[in-house]
């Protein structure tokens, strides 16, 4: 049996809506509450049941007396579904349970009268909601969903919302006390800038045979504490489609008991940090402790493409001395240059911080040239950190870079200031060390006037 923890019983207080849950906190009281069978202690054998659904739903309520709720077809709720506690919901092997674009399910249970949703008759695909459809949930139990079909299991779940891709995070849905298990693909899926209630706690999610929860960047900070281990992939993936399920807004990816991927099988792994508007400024801030596993190709880019106008995106990743920020590959053996690195482009902005961290098996192969002098024939600068444009300050310290297939560091601008003698350049040396670097620690910014000297200078480790 698992046991979730459970917080105040400020969640959910309207209920006709999903409200933020800004005051709850995770306290002390226990999670589902059962006899030694497993049998919530509360709830009465029910006497009106079986209660078969139609496939088109307008607002009701699914009574606890009338379980279990059947669900034989593929059915649409167009309206306001509210499950009362300790109702159970049956979905029938194959089907889907979709939620208009403004249409909701309230399922509130409590620690002793619990709801549940289980597969009949072979695995269920899931419920399903777009636009502004909502689910608002307190400890409810989903077994057996996520029945994939002919869809990649990254990208299905046992839950799924979609919001407005334009839009910054939408707040779509709210847990409290969850559990998702045996999914056969992801658990919870949300993507086009779907996220989590505030104040979501106690999330479960285990035995799905890919991600516990795969979700857009820009809605990535919404992701609540929770348990995550016993998946087929134990990371938070981010989609990192490029474009607008990038960071367009501040976003704090935190410690949540595992690292984050950047991509998924079916997705290109390229996670954009920027507004892309040209004003304004979009920050990636990352907790000490977590980890970025990017998928093998991947990149995350922090206006990363040369340019001369002021970047519109920053990173701040500030480790601690025994707590580092590590930036890593995804694959299962990884080696030198899986991924292409952290890149900065156009002028970075002064509020960039990368310290206490570690940049591992990145440097891979790109077809993006800088204009660094330390040029290989055939080849771009390509290395574990590209800066296309001058910074103010050297803003990577302390932090370690292991096993890059090209350079550590490319200084990948022509320094205006820079007469000939690269005194002016800022260095990336100081404080920072690098083991099993391909090609040079860092390269060399051109001069003003745009040349490089006869001798390349290449330090290496």
């Amino acid at each position: 049996m698992i046991v979730a923890a459970c917080s105040d019983d400020s969640f959910g207080k309207d209920s006709t809506d999903v409200t933020p849950l800004s005051d709850a906190t995770v306290g002390d009281e226990p999670g589902f509450v059962t006899d030694e069978a497993g049998v919530p202690l509360d709830c009465l054998q029910p006497q009106n049941g079986p209660f078969p659904h139609n496939a088109t739903i307008a607002s009701e309520t699914w009574t606890a007396d009338e379980s279990p709720h059947q669900i034989e077809f593929d059915t649409v709720i167009n309206g306001t579904v509210t499950i009362d506690p300790c109702a159970t919901v049956t979905i029938a092997a194959g089907r889907t349970l979709t939620l208009g674009p403004a249409a909701k399910i309230i399922a509130r249970g409590e620690a002793r009268k619990p709801i549940t949703f289980n597969a009949r008759g072979g695995a269920y695909v899931g419920i399903r909601g777009t636009g502004a459809a909502s689910l608002d949930l307190a400890y409810v139990v989903f077994h057996g969903g996520g029945e994939p079909g002919t869809r990649a299991t990254d990208l299905a779940g046992t839950i799924e919302l979609s919001g407005d891709a334009t839009k910054p995070a939408q707040p779509l849905l709210a847990v409290r006390n969850v559990i998702v298990e045996g999914s056969r693909s992801s658990g919870i899926v949300l993507s086009n800038s779907a996220g989590f209630v505030a104040g979501s706690s106690a999330l479960t999610v285990i035995g799905s045979s890919s991600f516990p929860i795969v979700i857009g960047a820009r809605a990535a900070g919404t992701v609540p504490n929770g348990a995550y281990s016993g998946n087929g992939t134990d990371r938070i993936a981010l989609s990192a489609t490029g474009g607008n399920e990038g960071v367009r807004e501040d976003v704090t990816l935190r410690a949540v008991g595992v690292a984050y991927q950047v991509g998924t099988p079916s997705t290109p792994g390229t996670l954009e940090v920027g507004t892309g508007t040209g004003t304004g400024l979009a920050t990636l801030k990352i907790d000490q402790g977590v980890a970025l596993a990017v998928k093998k190709g991947g990149v995350i880019s922090i206006d990363g493409t040369p340019g001369t106008a002021a970047a519109t995106g920053a990173l701040v990743a500030e480790g601690g001395a025994s707590t580092p920020i590590v930036f890593t590959s995804a694959e299962a053996s990884p080696a030198a240059g899986d991924w292409r690195g952290i890149w900065f482009g156009q002028v970075p902005a002064a509020q960039n911080r990368i310290d206490n961290a570690e940049v591992r098996f990145a440097g891979g192969a790109s077809t993006v040239a800088s204009a660094s002098c330390n040029v290989v024939t055939g080849q771009q600068n390509d290395a574990a950190i590209r800066i296309f444009g001058v910074p103010t300050t050297q803003f990577v310290t302390n932090t370690k870079f292991l096993t890059s297939a090209a350079n550590g560091v490319d200084r990948g601008w022509t320094d205006p200031a820079d007469a000939g003698a690269d005194a002016s350049s800022t260095t990336f040396l100081p404080t920072n060390s690098f083991t099993t670097i391909a090609r040079c620690t860092q390269t060399l910014p051109r001069f003003a006037d745009g040349g490089c000297p006869a001798t390349v200078a290449c330090p290496v480790p």
